[in-house]
């Protein structure tokens, strides 16, 4: 098992576009963590058969969560192969730690995989894409500005009270944060009060929105709904095409998204692994 290097890496791009091709799917394969993985890490598990890359599957460690993704040539399927790699990945999860397994809904073969697999349904996630229009000006509730070092502690305070996620330390968690060139961290304000974030990260002509979170005592005022059109706003005038993803069990984030302009085009499954 070794890190993938840059030729495996065009390899893994490779096999993505034959597997999603094949399904008409798409892959989350995080590709932002993929590039900045350490060499330590050790959490990327790939299969060749005379020199082509025929399966992969990356683990991805989130908080106090991990999750698996991967994929095997349409060739090369019926013969063991992610199921080899799944239980070679099962040895780097400590013990106690909450797996996930993430399945495109519309994938026969990662669904039929699921059902020998000792997982249970945990929630979906909507990949959203953003229609191109004419924004209607609205008063701004809220300021964004570019996260700096000394945000880390509420950065990782707003993951901890919106998403569940307990960092491991501030120093792993900056270093993510603020050491790609990439992806862009704001914070949000309302009247100089830090009240959540938004991250984006670009690569080509895509923009992709992540990591959103208003705190909990103020959500409902609006002040969403003005991060995500100034981000929007911002990314438009790049001239890139943007996306989101939200999770099925908050309704009311999908209605926000649908409102700004965003339609899905990719549901995710996730199963947690018993």
């Amino acid at each position: 098992m070794k890190v993938l290097n840059e030729v495996q890496m065009l390899d893994l791009l490779r096999l993505q576009d034959c597997c999603e091709s094949f399904e008409e799917i798409e892959l989350k394969l995080n590709w932002e963590t993929l590039k900045t993985r350490n060499e330590e890490d050790g959490l990327d598990f790939y299969h060749y058969e005379e020199d082509q890359l025929v399966g992969f599957l990356g683990v991805y460690h989130f908080g106090e969560e991990y999750e698996v993704c991967g994929m095997v040539h349409p060739d090369y399927r019926g013969r063991g192969i992610f199921s080899m790699l799944f239980n070679e990945a099962l040895k780097t999860i400590p013990e106690g730690y909450p797996l996930l397994i993430n399945a495109p809904r519309t994938s026969q073969s990662a669904q039929k995989w699921i059902e020998t697999c000792k997982c249970d349904y945990s929630f979906s996630e909507y990949q959203m894409k953003w229609i191109p229009q004419i924004l209607s000006p609205e008063p701004s509730k809220v300021m964004l500005r570019k996260a700096i070092v000394v945000d880390a502690e509420f950065l990782m305070h707003v993951d901890a009270e919106c998403f569940g996620f307990q960092h491991p330390d501030m120093d792993t968690f900056s270093q993510s944060t603020f050491e790609s060139a990439d992806s862009y961290t704001y914070i949000i304000e309302e009247n100089q009060e830090s009240i959540g974030k938004i991250q984006v990260i670009r690569m080509n002509d895509y923009s992709y929105i992540y990591g959103f979170a208003i705190l909990p005592e103020y959500q409902g005022q609006g002040f969403g709904r003005s991060a995500l059109l100034q981000t929007i706003q911002v990314e438009k005038e790049i001239g890139n095409e943007i996306f989101i993803e939200v999770a099925l069990q908050n309704r009311n984030a999908l209605h926000l998204y649908e409102q700004c302009g965003f339609v899905s085009y990719q549901i995710q499954d996730y199963y947690e692994y018993r």
